[in-house]
């Protein structure tokens, strides 16, 4: 009967004594200036279309290229741009109604929420 290790052999545990330095080693000196990295001025401005459209590809292609083509090239351009500016309101809207929920957690009956109509209520704290 053969029997069978499933185990690797053991490795010898080597120690390691520390090293002593070189004669006259010396760590490298550190440079008596530094540099100030430049100002980053970050603002909170929306980018006016950050999606391409493509929209003069598709001007071209209606011109110059295939009549059919162009035009549904100029379709689908167009719902770009307005589906970039739905997305836009629709987030708007979005954190509106979660600042509201967030709101109304922490101060229950605050708002008066109606269909058409929001009443804020100062709470009493």
């Amino acid at each position: 009967k053969e029997t069978i290790n499933y185990f690797p052999p053991a490795f010898p545990v080597a120690t390691y004594e520390q090293q002593p330095y070189p004669s006259g080693f010396q760590y490298p000196a550190h440079p008596g200036a530094f540099s100030v990295p430049p100002t980053v001025v970050l603002t909170r401005a929306p980018l006016q279309d950050p999606v391409n459209n493509y929209m003069c590809y598709s001007i071209f292609t209606t011109i110059f290229c295939c009549l059919p083509f162009g035009i549904a090239a100029l379709i689908h351009s167009n719902a770009v741009s307005l589906l970039w500016y739905l997305t836009t309101v629709l987030n708007h809207i979005v954190i509106l109604v979660f600042a509201i929920l967030t709101f109304e957690i922490h101060y229950p009956g605050t708002f008066q929420i109606s269909p058409t109509e929001i009443h804020f209520i100062k709470p009493e704290l």
